[in-house]
């Protein structure tokens, strides 16, 4: 037993190292690591010592499969490619194949209720809504444009607001929930304070440009919007103290209720504030 594993580790070492890093290379295109990383929300060290060979195991499904989604490449082609570079021959196993389709269609279903409640809340408080995320978009709206740092901004959906300020309202979402591990109160403290440790990670890169280049959000509102209400507290609370150049809020939504529970505004440097043009919230305009 003990040989026929000393084996397969030996095996993975001199085949799959350099298969490895050609995958990862494929894998993000014409980003740089430094891109790619933190399109993928990882440790650039990671994805380096993985293509460099300083690694003594494969890497794990979810890195693989992060990693194909945030290629640039068609997902499935670099997926296969990758989980085969990493040591694994294709599961054809049903159960399996389904299960990876689940979560994958969750994450949607997340993305797209998100953008449901706070399209349908708008429109119901009144307002002529534009959706406006195209390439358009792109080319008028600085906060979607290639930074000349190469700071990512994450925005998974766009809104403009007729005869409403600013001219474009930005959105990026964090669809934890927390309720596969509310019946463990332990479980799921541990698993807040990871995610909380991960997100504050994730959009190091939007704070930095808004210390960098600021000018990028001079036309646009910046929202980040949660499903879980103690990590939306214990993120605000982590900012609390610091001020900003531009204007972002933080957005509570209850997806049982499929309604805005609250949106807070982060201190500009400037003293401006900023009213929440959601007409009215279960905790509160603060």
């Amino acid at each position: 037993m003990d040989q026929t594993n000393n084996n397969k580790k030996e095996e993975w070492v001199p085949i799959y190292k350099k298969r490895l890093g050609e995958a990862i290379n494929y894998a993000k295109g014409s980003q740089s690591m430094a891109e790619f990383a933190s399109k993928c929300g990882l440790n650039p060290m990671t994805l380096s010592r993985a293509i460099n060979g300083i690694i003594k195991k494969p890497l794990n499904e979810e890195t693989i499969r992060i990693m194909a989604e945030c290629s640039d490449l068609p997902t499935e082609d670099v997926l296969d490619y990758l989980m085969r570079a990493n040591g694994w021959v294709k599961n054809d196993d049903e159960e399996r194949q389904l299960e990876r389709e689940k979560r994958r269609q969750e994450r949607k279903d997340l993305l797209d209720s998100t953008q449901g409640i706070i399209m349908r809340t708008l429109f119901e408080d009144g307002y002529t809504i534009i959706p406006v995320i195209n390439t358009e978009l792109e080319a008028l709206d600085p906060t979607l444009k290639k930074s000349r740092y190469h700071l990512h901004t994450n925005v998974k959906f766009a809104l403009s607001l007729k005869g409403q300020a600013p001219a474009y309202w930005n959105f990026s979402v964090n669809i934890f929930t927390g309720k596969e591990f509310a019946a463990d109160k332990e479980l799921y403290a541990r698993e807040l304070r990871s995610e909380q440790l991960i997100i504050m990670e994730f959009y190091k890169d939007v704070f930095l440009r808004d210390v960098w280049e600021p000018e990028a959000f001079e036309s646009s509102l910046y929202s980040i919007v949660f499903l879980n209400e103690d990590l939306y507290d214990a993120f605000f609370n982590e900012l609390n103290g610091l001020k900003f150049n531009s204007s972002f809020s933080l957005i509570l939504l209850d997806l049982d209720k499929q309604k805005v529970v609250e949106e807070r505004f982060l201190p500009r440097r400037d003293g401006i504030r900023i009213k929440s043009l959601f007409k009215s919230t279960d905790r509160g305009d603060r």
